[in-house]
Order: structure tokens, then C-alpha cells, then sequence
């Protein structure tokens, strides 16, 4: 979303086109508010988890943006990097699921006849996906 914002602001200043990088910077971000809100569901944390989060948020909020003013490519790869370590958090998590180390995975919102574990893999395909292509724009485009 900061991404979004700043070449968003930076393409009104250009009076430019930015190559779809706009809409495809606010697409992920709400891909991964619907994670957060996935995990958040399955377990129902408590308030200081939360917590948590909103101070997490916070300073990522301002470290980031700083990080993104002074280098956009830094900050993708940087993200990028993020969707390597959940694409293994989520290998992991689907690996402790089939040994029983986790318990089942409830969630409201499963699709019929999917388990936990199905909506889990399809996760991971996500970040998989949003990985590569975070990669590939870097290699590919000047930001």
C-alpha cells in the first residue's frame, strides 16, 4: 500500500503512466490483509497478539516508507525476500499439519470439502507467486 501510494503520487507529479505497478502494488496489499485475516480467524489470538500487531504496524509503517523514499528497489526486495520466508513458514506449517503437530485448522470460510490443509496449500501458492513476480518486476522494470 505505501508503494501504491508514493507511485501513485509520484505518477500525478509525472503526469505519467507507471506501467501498472498502482494497481498491482494495492492488489497485494490486500491479498495480504486477507492473510492476516485468515490466521487471525483460524486462531483467534488474544489482545496481546493484537497489540502486537498494531505496534508492528506501526513501525513498519515508518520504516518502510523511509526504506521506500530512499530506494523503491530495495523495498521490493525486501518484500521480496518477506515472500521467501513464507513460503517456507507455510512449507513448514503444511509439512507440521501432515506429521499432527498442528492441530486441525478451523476456518469459516473454507471452500466445500476443503480442509485446513487445502487452504493452507492454496496460501502458499500465493506467496509463490507473488514471490517470482516481485523478483521478476525487479529484473525487469526500472522503479
Amino acid at each position: 500500500m505505501i508503494g501504491g501510494m508514493i507511485r501513485h503520487m509520484k505518477s500525478l507529479r509525472g503526469m505519467q503512466h507507471d506501467g501498472g505497478w498502482i494497481h498491482h502494488l494495492l492488489e497485494e496489499a490486500e491479498n495480504e490483509r486477507m492473510h492476516l485475516f485468515t490466521f487471525i480467524q483460524m486462531r483467534n489470538p488474544g489482545i496481546l497478539f493484537r497489540l502486537a500487531i498494531l505496534f508492528t504496524q506501526g513501525f513498519m509503517l515508518t520504516a518502510y516508507s523511509t526504506m521506500y523514499l530512499l530506494s523503491s528497489r530495495l523495498s521490493h526486495r525486501f518484500v521480496g525476500y518477506l515472500e521467501e520466508e513464507a513460503v517456507k513458514t507455510y512449507t513448514n506449517c503444511i509439512k507440521d499439519i501432515d506429521d499432527g503437530k498442528l492441530p486441525p485448522v478451523s476456518y469459516t470460510h473454507l471452500r466445500a470439502h476443503e480442509t485446513g490443509r487445502n487452504l493452507v496449500c492454496r496460501l502458499l501458492l500465493e506467496k509463490k507467486k507473488t514471490k517470482h513476480l516481485k523478483h521478476y518486476f525487479l529484473s525487469h522494470t526500472i522503479t
